[in-house]
């Protein structure tokens, strides 16, 4: 009777620490699991955050570049990038002089039509140094008298491209040679594209 009862305890005994370590052995295991995934959880977090600074760092810069060689979609190469260069004391517009002499261009209208009437002229002008100084320049040649709009078609490479409405009977070539402050050069006039070149 004692021996059953000495085994019986001893049997007990066994059972209650494989129990306790099995239990200890579950309970490191689910807290290592634990900390790894939480480990793992933080360090995606962190990549993540440093991803989208490295993209927020980059996103201004890409449309700084954008705007300079691009022009936005009305036609105006004034956008977001380049408003803070203006506000800050960008190129003086030249006032063109509305009394210029145009005789040495002088456009003849045929009998019978409208001298008011607008027709469009395209203009590329090449060697404009900067953006700012396309976009003086784009300013200017809409002030001319007898213009009623110069569009920006693009700006890239020191190449200013520009759709210009204005009345037929303005002489763009002897009005656009002759801006107040800005030198350009002729160059040719073939299939509606005058081609000019600014002087440095």
């Amino acid at each position: 009777e004692e021996a059953a009862r000495h085994a019986a305890e001893e049997a007990a005994r066994h059972a209650a620490e494989e129990a306790a370590r099995h239990a200890a052995e579950e309970a490191a295991r689910h807290a290592a699991e634990e900390a790894a995934r939480h480990a793992a959880e933080e360090a995606a977090r962190h990549a993540a955050e440093e991803a989208a600074q490295a993209e927020a760092q980059k996103a201004p810069v890409e449309q700084a570049e954008e705007a300079a060689e691009h022009t936005s979609p009305d036609g105006d190469l004034v956008d977001s990038a380049m408003k803070d260069i203006m506000d800050e004391g960008g190129p003086e517009v030249p006032e063109p002089d509305s009394d210029q002499d145009d005789d040495d261009h002088h456009v003849e209208v045929p009998e019978g039509s409208d001298p008011d009437a607008i027709v469009r002229t395209t203009v590329v002008i090449a060697g404009v140094p900067g953006f700012s100084r396309a976009l003086a320049l784009q300013r200017t040649i809409a002030q001319v008298d007898g213009v009623s709009e110069a569009k920006a078609n693009g700006y890239e490479r020191g190449i200013l491209t520009l759709e210009i409405s204005h009345k037929v009977v303005v002489p763009l070539r002897g009005r656009l040679t002759k801006l107040d402050g800005v030198r350009l050069q002729f160059v040719s006039d073939t299939d509606g594209v005058l081609n000019l070149t600014a002087d440095a």
